[in-house]
């Protein structure tokens, strides 16, 4: 409750600041505090779009491997639709052409 009564008991410098100074500082640590939030939120895109990476190509890894395994044992195990999703101009089924971006 003390706190509460006197809030500038741990930073007497702000009892000697004036309303002007006082809201000139708050002002300074606001843009403070956007511009680490804007950090994080880039850190964070940045985290996501490399696990986005990773996981396109464990999945285009899958599908190269699925297709390898229908030519080796003439299955048809891999759904139409993605099967026509994937296919190339040429109308090969090629996954890692189709999606795989080369990395920076």
């Amino acid at each position: 409750m003390a706190d509460i009564q006197t809030p500038n008991r741990h930073r007497p410098e702000l009892k000697e600041m004036s309303a002007a100074e006082l809201r000139r500082r708050m002002t300074e640590i606001e843009h403070e505090l956007h511009e680490r939030e804007k950090e994080e939120k880039e850190k964070a895109r940045a985290k996501v779009i490399e696990r986005a990476g990773e996981l396109r190509d464990m999945f285009v890894n899958a599908l190269d491997e699925a297709a390898a395994l229908e030519e080796e044992h003439e299955l048809s195990i891999i759904p139409v639709n993605l099967r026509e999703f994937c296919t190339d101009s040429k109308g090969a089924f090629a996954p890692s052409k189709k999606w795989r971006k080369p990395r920076p």
